[in-house]
Parts: structure tokens; C-alpha cells; sequence
């Protein structure tokens, strides 16, 4: 997951396992969902959450009936898929 920097000249890499981990425990906490958590605290932990080398795959794989790019993490049960 590339996010840009706090000047757009660059991109860090978020940990994929990370970053769904947090999700199921933010959702839970009263008023984070309709706060700007998010914009303040990622900044805050990008040094523990940043991605430490490569944490996912791109692979062309068929879908239905479909040549598709589809990612593939590591670490993760997901596959995303990406079509035109």
C-alpha cells in the first residue's frame, strides 16, 4: 500500500498487515470512525507501520474467463484484482 509524503514529492510503503490489523480495532473505538485519527496518527507511527521490503506480488492470473492483474500479499488471505 504506497501512500504519498507529507510533501507529495515521494511515497512510503504502509505494512499491509499492519494497516488491516489496525482497521478491525479502529472501527471498534467510539469516535475514531468520525474523527481525523487517521490524518494524525498515521503520520505519527509511519516509523513502526512502514513496510520493510516487499510485502505483496503482482501476478496476471485469469478471472472469470479474464486475463487480470491481481495482488497477491504475502502475509495476507486477500488477492486483489485489478480489470481495465
Amino acid at each position: 500500500l504506497l501512500f504519498p509524503t507529507a510533501d507529495g514529492k515521494a511515497l512510503w510503503a504502509l505494512n499491509p498487515v499492519l494497516a488491516f490489523a489496525g482497521l478491525g480495532v479502529a472501527t471498534k473505538i467510539p469516535g475514531i470512525k468520525s474523527s481525523n485519527f487517521a490524518g494524525t496518527a498515521i503520520p505519527a507511527l509511519k516509523p513502526a507501520l512502514k513496510a520493510r521490503g516487499p510485502k505483496a506480488r503482482l501476478r496476471t492470473t485469469r478471472f472469470r474467463g479474464v486475463d487480470t492483474a491481481t495482488m497477491i500479499y504475502d502475509q495476507l488471505p486477500i488477492n486483489d484484482v485489478f480489470r481495465q
